[in-house]
């Protein structure tokens, strides 16, 4: 019975002081001339003293932290002993005595190498030349050979001019190819000339003591008396 009239000066009291801090805010936002609006403010009324003990036993319970869990062993690395440092050592040094060693070695094989006589130069013998081949020719048996026909229209007509024949002789001394290697101007007489050079006989080319195929230029000239 006695606990509702103190609940209701309680909650009478709340709401006081609710409406007096409203009332402030009110005033200090008029003096402020802002025409921004005011954000929202939230009220939270108090009931009774039993939820305010609630709470406040609810704050003030202990906060329980974890335990630290067991700490995993560290390893240690093996430290090199001074021995083994030692060892190295002494390998290290075997080793650059041995570099250092080897290089008296080499000037004694290069003394050799420069003391030992050149080979003697063995001569060598000149290479012997092959004898040039000597051309046909056709002054050995020019006597034998006919003399060129002159055509009958050419005399008529005074064609005169030089004609020379290019032949291949055999080693056996017969023209196997006549070309013509000079004109006359003049085409009968240039035809009269090859066709007697193809009857005609020559000395074969001569290599050393073998006769070979050679050429030879034939030069047959054409003259009329006056």
């Amino acid at each position: 019975m006695h606990r509702r009239p103190y609940r209701r000066v309680l909650f009478a009291s709340v709401l006081a002081t609710h409406v007096v801090v409203l009332t402030l805010l009110l005033r200090l936002d008029r003096r402020a001339n802002s025409t921004s609006l005011p954000g929202m403010v939230a009220v939270t009324l108090v009931g009774s003293n039993e939820s305010s003990r609630s709470t406040a036993s609810d704050l003030a319970a202990p906060v329980t932290t974890p335990e630290p869990g067991p700490r995993s062993p560290q390893i240690r690395k093996p430290k090199p002993s001074r021995m083994s440092k030692t060892a190295d050592d002494a390998v290290r040094d075997a080793a650059s005595a041995d570099q250092a060693i080897a290089p008296a070695s080499s000037p004694a094989a290069y003394t050799s190498a420069e003391s030992a006589p050149p080979p003697p130069a063995v001569p060598q013998e000149p290479e012997r030349s092959a004898p040039l081949p000597t051309p046909p020719s056709s002054e050995a048996d020019y006597l034998s050979n006919p003399a060129p026909s002159y055509p009958r229209a050419s005399r008529e007509l005074r064609e005169q001019g030089l004609v020379a024949v290019r032949v291949h002789v055999t080693a056996g001394g017969v023209p196997d190819e006549v070309r013509l290697q000079r004109s006359s101007g003049f085409p009968r007489l240039d035809q009269a000339a090859v066709d007697v050079v193809w009857r005609w006989r020559f000395v074969p080319a001569h290599q050393g003591d073998d006769d070979v195929a050679g050429w030879v230029v034939v030069p047959i000239r054409f003259t009329l008396k006056p």
